[in-house]
């Protein structure tokens, strides 16, 4: 019988960075862009080294240092850009329009080259979401049409959802799992990539009333909807996050079927973003400050960051590089970004009589070393593959009958 003695596990960063990294979420917010515009929507690449932003009705620009630097382009867009997604890569993008008028949908596969329209109806579009490869989209309308496409943008079809005035969409990293939510209205879940959907309205059952598999929230009740204005999914679909006007942060680690409050402020919440496991959370206060939370809400932190109408907030894989947009329509603003270490924590399993090791995609470069004595450390030779459904790096290691230890380390 084969026997595999001992396997060590160790990371490089030391304890000190890990306390270290609550307070420099807090800290440390860099004003990005020298000039100021009405920025509306922003999304990033899982490593948060590509950013992609949008202006009213202006040009979208992009960054490929985090935010240091930007380009823009003009992609001859009429309408007023609500909302942006991209793929893991940000090769892929997606931007709705509208803004209380009937807009547009465009998708472009080639970083920004070609920016087609898409087929689908003029409509106040307000929000979208993407998988992590870009092929599956997502997007929301103010007059209760949700529309999914399960090919990169290029065919469009209604989803059977309630008839509401949806105001932020997220989508976890395989595409499965979608969450909506509305102006005073419900949250909205699917867990089999838009199929069918649930909702736990806590005015009232949901009746369908409406031609073409379309519902309605039933608030005979009188108990009222929630002011509900932004939702996030973690990539791996463990945690689902809702934010209204008023209330806290609610957190639900069951697909939407229950929720609990977590320990965020009570404040007019207007934007949401999290990592791909959920533990760490931007959010935005709307013409107020940011929050962050380091532990899936159980702690949140005001960061020392001016206040601004916040329109978007979008966060690496790993929560350590975040952006945050601000602006109306009338009203010119800033773009701010925040860099600070995180500490890839390594998952281990046995697959196959070989050892898989993972961890998130960093946003910052880390290497794997193998060593037999703890002594001599050298990179591990084997390539990584990106797990796409939880944005997590992997490799796959031989089991051997010798003593092996593992290490994270950053260049």
């Amino acid at each position: 019988m084969r026997e595999f003695k001992t396997l060590g596990v160790f990371l490089v960063i030391l304890a000190c960075h890990f306390i270290g990294a609550d307070s420099a979420s807090a800290q440390g917010w860099t004003q990005s862009y020298g000039g100021y515009l009405p920025w509306t929507a922003v999304c990033s690449s899982s490593d948060g080294s590509i950013v992609w932003a949008s202006s009213t009705n202006g040009p979208i620009f992009y960054s490929t240092n985090s935010g240091s630097t930007w380009q823009w382009m003009d992609w001859n867009n009429p309408s007023y850009t609500t909302g942006m997604a991209c793929s893991q890569d940000a090769t892929i993008v997606a931007a709705v329009t509208g803004n209380l008028a009937p807009g547009l949908i465009y998708v472009t596969t080639d970083f920004g080259t070609n920016w087609p329209a898409v087929a689908v109806p003029a409509e106040d579009w307000t929000c979208v979401a993407c998988s992590a490869n870009g092929g599956d989209m997502v997007a929301a309308a103010t007059n209760g049409v949700v529309y999914l496409s399960t090919d990169t943008g290029t065919n469009w079809a209604p989803c059977a959802v309630p008839d509401e005035y949806w105001i932020s969409i997220a989508m976890s990293g395989d595409g499965s799992q979608i969450a909506v939510v509305a102006t005073n209205g419900p949250v909205c879940v699917s867990t089999n990539g838009g199929d069918t959907w649930t909702t736990n309205n806590p005015s009232g059952d949901v009746v369908a009333d409406l031609p073409g598999g379309r519902f309605k929230s039933d608030t005979s009740s009188g108990s009222g909807d929630t002011n509900w204005q932004a939702v996030a999914c973690s990539a791996d679909k463990t945690k689902l996050y809702a934010a209204a006007v008023g209330g806290p942060i609610y957190i639900s680690t069951n697909a939407g079927s229950t929720w609990t409050a977590s320990m965020s402020p009570g404040t007019n919440w207007l934007a949401l973003a999290c990592s791909a496991d959920g533990t760490r959370i931007i959010a935005a206060v709307k013409n107020g400050p940011i929050y962050t939370s380091t532990n899936s809400g159980a702690v949140w932190i005001s960061n020392n960051i001016p206040s601004f109408p916040w329109s978007g907030v979008s966060s690496s894989a790993d929560g350590g590089k975040l952006v945050a947009v601000s602006g109306t329509y009338n009203y010119e603003a800033p773009i701010y970004t925040l860099q600070y270490p995180v500490s890839p924590s390594m998952k281990i399993a046995v697959v196959s009589n070989c050892l898989s090791l993972a961890w998130i995609k960093p946003s910052t470069n880390f290497v794997v070393q193998e060593s037999a004595d703890l002594q001599t450390w050298t990179a591990l030779g084997n390539s990584l593959t990106l797990d796409l459904s939880n944005l997590e790096d992997q490799v796959t290691v031989p089991m051997t009958n010798s003593a092996g230890f593992y290490r994270l380390i950053t260049l």
